[in-house]
C-alpha cells in the first residue's frame, strides 16, 4: 500500500487531537509511579500508548511501532511509528 502523505497528516492530527481531549482533564491530577529503570510513569502516559498503539495498528497493519511504554525492540517493517506517549512526565 502506497502511502499517501495527506492521509497520515490527517489521521495523525485527528488522532493526537481526540487524545489531547483526554489528557488536558488529567493534567496534574495523576500519580507518577517509577518503572524499574527508574523513570517515571502515569496511568496518562499507559492509556496514551495503549491509544495510540491501538489506533495506529488499526489504521496501518503492516507498520512497526515502537513505544516508550512497551518493548523497546526495534521492528523490520518498511515503516515503524516511534511514540513517547508523555514527553516530560515529571512536568505532566
Amino acid at each position: 500500500m502506497e502511502m499517501q502523505w495527506p492521509e497520515v497528516l490527517e489521521f495523525c492530527q485527528q488522532t493526537t487531537a481526540e487524545i489531547a481531549l483526554v489528557l488536558t482533564s488529567k493534567f496534574a491530577k495523576v500519580a507518577a509511579n517509577r518503572k524499574p529503570d527508574g523513570s517515571l510513569v502515569t496511568e496518562a502516559d499507559q492509556w496514551t500508548d495503549q491509544q495510540l498503539r491501538q489506533r495506529f495498528s488499526q489504521r496501518f497493519p503492516t507498520h512497526g511501532l515502537l513505544t516508550e511504554e512497551t518493548s523497546h525492540i526495534f521492528p523490520g517493517n518498511e515503516w515503524c511509528w516511534v511514540i513517547d506517549p508523555i514527553d516530560g512526565t515529571t512536568n505532566f
